[in-house]
């Protein structure tokens, strides 16, 4: 990006004396204004003790980039938006009211070393009673699933018990890939289960066969 972009500074002032609130409906205000949010990560004892404003926009946004620039950290957000006009669009409607209504890679291509990041777009159809975990396996050429992003959908924040009927909510998963991962084109499966029996969900697309998981219509190139 080379033109200019408007600055702010959030908190407007110190933390303690402006307000988590207030800071909070600054945040709220520039999500709701753009596309896209670049924060240069620098926490400050007095004005962001705790790294609200970084917390605030992982709860929220979807993290697309984080990288240093001639020694600042560089984070850049997608918001809300900006996100669900980027997804592919994919619908697979599982059993429990979950359906995935598409899906987006940031990047298909990933050095070795580096983070596969997917994020899924999960539309509630009614309150969800049981916990699910999403799972995302990185498939090897011959199938077989050689690293997983498992997980608490948004990191751990929104279990499916606390989702609201009519809800999408963005869902970001990472992948560390490993510095002597061999290089090549891979695949990506993803799908649900009970966190306490490990039972998978069912689901299908349209009126095809019910399975358990989905082998989703992209390749990863590896480095």
């Amino acid at each position: 990006y080379r033109a200019q972009m408007p600055v702010e500074a959030v908190p407007a002032a110190a933390l303690a004396e402006f307000g988590a609130a207030a800071a909070a409906a600054q945040l709220a205000q520039l999500r709701d204004s753009y596309a896209h949010i670049r924060f240069f990560f620098a926490p400050s004892a007095l004005y962001d003790p705790q790294g609200f404003v970084g917390e605030w926009l992982q709860a929220c946004c979807e993290k697309t980039d984080d990288q240093f620039v001639a020694g600042f950290r560089v984070q850049t957000f997608d918001t809300p938006a900006a996100s669900l006009a980027a997804q592919q669009p994919y619908r697979v409607d599982f059993e429990s009211d979950i359906s995935l209504t598409g899906f987006r890679l940031v990047r298909s291509v990933v050095p070795r070393g580096g983070q596969l990041q997917l994020t899924l777009f999960w539309l509630v159809r009614a309150p969800v009673a049981k916990s699910y975990t999403v799972f995302v396996h990185l498939l090897a050429p011959d199938g077989f699933n050689i690293l997983n992003g498992d997980g608490i959908p948004r990191n751990g924040s929104r279990p499916t018990t606390s989702w609201q009927a009519g809800e999408t909510l963005i869902d970001t998963h990472s992948i560390a890939l490993p510095a002597d991962m061999p290089v090549g084109v891979y695949r990506l499966e993803i799908g649900m289960y009970e966190r306490e029996s490990g039972v998978r969900l069912a689901g299908q697309i349209g009126s095809g066969m019910a399975v358990d998981r989905f082998i989703l219509p992209l390749r990863v190139q590896v480095e």
